[in-house]
């Protein structure tokens, strides 16, 4: 597998993180509808290109939100060479991978879920992980991925895409659940934090930095969210009435 030139279709906080790890190593090219800062783009070397100058690289990598997913591949749709490379980002699996197979039957797909971003990359991307979810007819494709990444000290974990989103509605999606229910808190800052309380003030800070289409787009694409929101809230009573007891008890 040959590729030099790489697409970003989204040009967010985390499409820019991606086009900043790739560009020593391929052409990067960048396609946005509503570039807010082009000034970057030049300085860093990146190409700007339209959706069909886009879609004839090599690779193109689906850096938008989960729900633009039907829509961006619809138009790729008409104008993409069968030989490019299709891989999104999203934090879920099935969905994306799904309509992407549809939109897209002629190209290989491969789904994946880099388990960083802009924020928790500051200290290095060795260490790092990606999720990837190949099919049969992505496994050329994975190596090549497989491959750059581990060499770049990323570690790749390889699974289904069912099985993925059962993980992470129990891992990232409870965990921006918990961030944004503290972040609407809006805690003090306390003289006597612990260490514990300070992890909560760090979920909180990750989080919240992000934005709500991402939190929406987590609860609502991810078939495993009913499960885990459903868990979280009868935990909640569970621990609320036996509260409740306490506080009665101790005033009577």
């Amino acid at each position: 597998m040959n590729v030099k030139t790489v697409s970003i279709i989204g040009f967010g906080r985390f499409g820019q993180l991606m086009a900043s790890l790739l560009h020593d190593d391929f052409e990067v090219l960048v396609c946005e509808d509503h570039l807010k800062d082009s000034k970057l783009v030049f300085a860093e070397g990146y190409k700007i290109v339209d959706f069909a100058e886009s879609s004839l690289a090599d690779a193109v990598i689906l850096c938008m939100p989960i729900s633009k997913t039907d829509e961006v591949t619809k138009a790729l749709a008409g104008v993409i060479s069968k030989q490019t490379i299709v891989i999104d980002t999203c934090s879920v699996k099935m969905y994306p991978v799904e309509i992407m197979k549809q939109n897209l039957p002629h190209n290989i797909i491969l789904g994946t879920h880099p388990l960083f971003g802009p924020d928790s990359i500051l200290a290095g991307l060795a260490g790092q992980k990606i999720i990837m979810c190949p099919d049969e007819s992505s496994k050329i494709a994975f190596k090549f991925w497989k491959d750059f990444w581990e060499a770049k000290g990323v570690e790749i974990i390889k699974m289904s895409a069912e099985e993925h989103d059962r993980q992470a509605a129990f891992s990232q999606g409870l965990t921006h659940l918990v961030g944004r229910i503290l972040g609407d808190m809006k805690l003090p800052k306390a003289d006597i934090s612990t260490k514990g309380s300070r992890a909560l003030e760090d979920i909180v800070a990750q989080t919240n930095n992000d934005s709500w289409q991402l939190f929406d787009d987590l609860q609502k694409y991810n078939p495993y969210s009913k499960q885990m929101l459903g868990q979280f809230e009868r935990s909640h009573d569970k621990i609320k009435q036996r509260l409740a007891k306490l506080i009665k008890d101790s005033t009577s």
